[in-house]
């Protein structure tokens, strides 16, 4: 998982909920089911971590009601607005999705 990456897609869904969205309205698809664990972790504890806004605004609890899964497990829902995590499995790029050519 990179938590510089979940981190950001975070702060991202919380200044959406600051700007009106509701969190159902809101996406976060990740390609790794870790970094979807991590996403949800950071959403339901309302902080960004490291590399991500330290404020905690109380978006905590709201945005615990993002919707945070897999490509395979996103297939069929729609949001207003998504979020695409694409971090890389290892640092490098080395057998992550993006180093197949396809």
């Amino acid at each position: 998982w990179n938590q510089r990456d979940a981190a950001m897609c975070v702060d991202v869904a919380k200044r959406l909920l600051r700007g009106g969205l509701a969190p159902e309205e809101i996406g976060i698809i990740c390609f790794f089911k870790e970094q979807v664990k991590r996403i949800k972790q950071l959403l339901e504890s309302g902080g960004s971590g490291p590399g991500g806004s330290e404020d905690n605004d109380g978006a905590g609890g709201e945005a615990s009601g993002v919707f945070v899964a897999t490509v395979d497990s996103f297939q069929g829902n729609e949001r207003k607005a998504i979020i695409l995590s694409t971090c890389l499995t290892q640092p490098g790029g080395s057998g992550a999705f993006g180093a197949d050519p396809k």
